[in-house]
């Protein structure tokens, strides 16, 4: 098992400016992930397991045999030495905030990210000054750090957050793609959060295609198709998008119902000329 302490890794966060609430990034959020992980500890719920998956760093699940949060003792021992305690910190950040915070699912997920990001980013910058090793008669304790070559991930997300591009990092990962997670519904009420669709990343855009087209016969969904498309500026995006979005003949059957009307009809043509591709069965057919 790992020498680092979980205990110390918990105080390492507790004192941070993230949890302080440095700028009001994070709200009330790290107050209810300390005191969730405290708990754990209390209960003896709290500790260093191998996990289902080996690649996974850490995990939560309540009621669950052995530890409810549990940490991966073989990623913890593969780093280095001075990365430990601060790596640590970071995935019992994660997972607390799944036991912490009561978000629907995806939510829940995102959220899972920020409140690590903002912590990513104080410990790859001026670091978090370790209290459990500030003896009195032995020195002063010392910053802790992280380098940030090493933590590649977090990094993307730190890059997507600051984009308005967290939502877009997270549903890349299959996991969140199921219908649990996002539907039509979801997508048409958020079209225009985190910058709108132009800031979405094309793969995101065809999974949304994906997921309207799914309701063919839903007009006030298959509309929302177009929208998608029509905010797609260059080639190479429009490739990845569609490329995402699924089955054609799938695209092209939710399209088709709505080339009897007039002003849809006329999208999809522009559609077809600028990009050279045949979005329903039938040419469009003169509409009321």
């Amino acid at each position: 098992m790992p020498k680092v302490s979980i205990s110390d890794a918990i105080q390492l966060f507790e004192f941070s400016n993230t949890a302080q609430g440095g700028n009001g990034q994070v709200g009330t959020w790290p107050a209810k992930i300390i005191a969730k992980l405290k708990d754990l500890v209390s209960t003896n719920e709290l500790g260093f397991e191998a996990q289902r998956v080996a690649s996974w760093r850490g995990s939560f699940l309540a009621n669950r045999v052995g530890f409810d949060l549990s940490v991966n003792p073989t990623y913890i021992e593969s780093l280095a030495p001075d990365e430990q305690l601060p790596a640590l910190s970071l995935v019992l950040v994660h997972e607390a905030t799944h036991a912490a915070l009561d978000f629907t699912r995806l939510y829940d997920e995102m959220a899972a990210r920020k409140v690590p990001i903002y912590y990513y980013r104080e410990l790859t910058g001026p670091g978090v000054f370790n209290e459990a090793a500030d003896i009195p008669g032995k020195g002063p304790g010392k910053r802790v750090t992280l380098p940030k070559g090493g933590f590649q991930d977090y990094g993307e997300q730190s890059d997507a957050d600051k984009k308005e591009q967290l939502i877009d990092y997270v549903l890349s990962i299959d996991t969140y793609q199921g219908n649990s997670y996002i539907n039509a519904q979801w997508i048409v009420d958020r079209l225009s959060l985190w910058g709108g669709l132009k800031n979405r990343w094309p793969e995101t855009r065809g999974l949304y295609i994906k997921k309207l087209a799914a309701d063919s016969f839903d007009h006030y969904y298959t509309v929302r198709i177009l929208d998608v498309m029509e905010s797609v500026e260059r080639q190479a995006d429009w490739d990845t998008m569609m490329g995402s979005a699924g089955s054609i003949r799938t695209i092209r059957t939710a399209l088709e119902d709505l080339s009897t009307n007039r002003s849809h009809a006329a999208r999809i043509e522009a559609l077809r000329k600028k990009w050279k591709i045949n979005l329903t069965d039938e040419p469009p057919r003169r509409g009321r």
